[in-house]
């Protein structure tokens, strides 16, 4: 396989050219939403880097194969192959995976022989780290069952030490609420997490502070927007909407979204956004309802919901 690394500037071209982030269009929606429900201009999916197609292909392969195959030692195979076929016919894939493996020397030192990999979408960064350093895969599934995949293909017992790859960093939610307490139960010491995005600092800030060392191949936040205009790659009005956006998120609403209810796009949403609309316009986290009442009150009807989050009869 390559092992020709990505530099910086080739690394944030690519994550911009594969939309694996994605800036909203302004004028004309929709906004993008985010788990703690509030909105945003824009959205990460990792996986993208390996190019948007070959990402939604392995996504739903892997999806199928969690839900559909049988016990764990043929879902870890199964999972495997699937993953490591992409790997081996994508260019891009292997140099994302030769960046991560350059990057890890600043682990150098540590004992560890396997890398572990959360469900769903660390397996498609985890598994070829693993099978491209020699070390066992231990496959963590949200139920909280485990598999170590030796490097060779053996099932075997878990060991001592691991380092966990994942691919997004950004308040930690799936580390301390999932993979670190399985870990934990395992008997299994983290001697250190390498991720491929971070966004914003929270998230890592969280596990430094917990006494996990953390690394990440790329950072999204205020600078790397920076970089994309200073690139060539989004204009001054975009980076103008992305700096009052990382000042304030509210300032960013009131601005670019809440005059115009049209940018909400409710009649086109998925089931998750629109639960997400919906508990921001019943509970106002941000206190715009003052500014934009409405607004508030027009998405409200759209939705079918009243203020306090009930269904209207």
């Amino acid at each position: 396989m390559t092992n020709e690394i990505y530099t910086n500037d080739e690394l944030l071209k690519q994550v911009f050219s594969s939309n694996a982030v994605s800036i909203w269009d302004n004028q004309k929606g929709p906004v993008f939403w985010y788990a703690a429900g509030v909105p945003g201009p824009f959205y990460v999916n990792t996986e993208k880097l390996l190019g948007e197609d070959a990402a939604g292909s392995l996504l739903g392969q892997i999806s199928n194969i969690v839900q559909k195959v049988g016990s764990i030692e043929e879902k870890s195979e199964s999972l495997f192959s699937a993953v490591m076929e992409e790997y081996g016919r994508n260019p891009v894939f292997q140099r994302i995976i030769a960046t991560l493996i350059d990057s890890s020397k600043i682990f150098d030192g540590q004992d560890y022989s396997c890398i572990s990999g959360g469900e769903r979408r660390d397996w498609f960064f985890s598994i070829p780290f693993a099978q491209e350093t020699g070390r066992d895969h231990l496959f963590i599934f949200k139920d909280k069952s485990v598999l170590r995949r030796g490097f060779d293909g053996e099932t075997i017992q878990a060991g001592p030490n691991v380092m966990h790859v994942s691919d997004l960093i950004h308040n930690a939610a799936s580390y301390f609420d999932k993979w670190l307490p399985v870990l934990k139960e395992n008997d299994l010491n983290v001697v250190g997490t390498l991720s491929v995005i971070n966004r914003g600092n929270a998230g890592l800030d969280k596990l430094n502070e917990a006494g996990f060392k953390s690394l990440t191949l790329k950072g999204i936040d205020l600078d790397f927007f920076k970089e994309l205009q200073e690139s060539g790659l989004i204009d001054a009005d975009t980076f103008a909407e992305l700096d009052l956006y990382f000042e304030s998120r509210e300032e960013w609403a009131k601005k670019y979204i809440l005059s115009n209810p049209e940018l909400f796009d409710v009649a086109a949403l998925d089931a998750k956004s629109k639960e997400r609309l919906q508990f921001f316009v019943t509970e106002d986290p941000w206190g715009l309802e003052a500014d934009a009442g409405d607004t508030f009150t027009a998405l409200r009807s759209s939705l079918g919901v009243s203020k306090k989050n009930r269904l209207t009869m």
